[in-house]
């Protein structure tokens, strides 16, 4: 069965011009990673835009009031041209503004409370994300919180995690659909 696993990144702006935008955030993001910048404009105006992480480095070390330091990364973010307005019209914005970005992921087995699923987005345990689940009977996008995490590697040295989940905050429509998803894989 497949599925995307969706997660987001706040940040805010540091750079915006007529094509890109440079972002501080305190992820790491990989170059060349297709993602959609959501922005919020003073006239509550919501903005999709496609894009993709054009470099990514280590701004700084901050120290915070509590004495924590903080990595924070400046991600550059080219956007795509593809008709609408330049980014640089876009005006002023609310931040944070939003990264959101999709992996491709392997559902390995399911219940209606959980899976176990392969995918190329190392989780931590205790982390939540949100995944869409599809086949030819039923599609449905759940919210889950990581119970384990395991490295994969194949003879190449290309790795893959392995995530153990629990869906949370399920409601009965999502259910209904988990469990077609379930019954119709096995009929």
């Amino acid at each position: 069965m497949s599925a995307a696993l969706l997660t987001t990144v706040e940040g805010r702006v540091k750079a915006m011009g007529a094509s890109s935008m440079t972002i501080e955030t305190a992820r790491q993001v990989r170059l060349d990673r297709t993602c959609t910048l959501v922005l919020h404009t003073k006239a509550t105006q919501t903005l999709r835009l496609r894009g993709h992480i054009a470099s990514c480095r280590l701004g700084e070390v901050r120290t915070l009031p509590s004495g924590r330091t903080v990595s924070v990364y400046e991600a550059e973010i080219a956007v795509a041209a593809d008709g609408e307005q330049p980014l640089g019209a876009v005006g002023k914005l609310h931040e944070p503004v939003t990264l959101e970005f999709s992996y491709e992921a392997r559902i390995r087995n399911m219940s209606p409370y959980g899976a176990l699923i392969e995918t190329e987005l190392p989780l931590l345990v205790g982390s939540s994300s949100t995944v869409s689940i599809r086949s030819s009977d039923a599609a449905v996008s759940v919210t889950f919180s990581v119970v384990f995490s395991r490295e994969l590697a194949d003879a190449s040295g290309n790795r893959t995690y392995q995530l153990g989940v629990e869906f949370t905050g399920v409601d009965h429509a999502q259910r209904e659909a988990l469990t077609k998803l379930i019954f119709g894989a096995l009929a």
